[in-house]
């Protein structure tokens, strides 16, 4: 995203959206809602989670000021609480390790990012 150095999984842009000229940056104004995501979450010491996880998800995130939500296919649930505490309802895991457990929130995640995009 224009004049954001952090690296963008998925940008949800409006339609008939383009990237800027000559880059694969798209404009700010453009974007609705940007999606991180992971294969696997964090690997955060439990003692040192919600600090990490917290200054992970922090300031850079709230100054883009545009709706983010996270997906990861699996997460530890130490780490998965963590997470939650600082993203709320913006926060979804396909699977928890270690036993890969189905935590089936795809269809939460979906319908999480079509309500942030007006």
């Amino acid at each position: 995203m224009e004049r954001h150095p952090t690296e963008f999984d998925v940008l949800i842009v409006q339609t008939a959206s383009s990237p800027v000229s000559g880059t694969a940056a798209f404009r700010e104004e453009d974007v609705k809602v940007w999606i991180g995501i992971k294969k696997h979450g964090f690997y955060f010491k439990n003692s040192e989670a919600k600090k990490r996880i917290s200054q992970y998800f922090g300031s850079r995130f709230r100054e883009i000021g545009k709706p983010f939500v996270y997906l990861t296919v699996k997460e530890y649930k130490a780490l998965k609480i963590a997470t939650d505490a600082a993203l709320g309802n913006n926060a979804f895991y396909l699977c928890e390790s270690p036993n890969h457990e189905s935590l089936g929130q795809w269809q939460g995640f979906v319908e999480r990012v079509l309500d942030l995009c007006p």
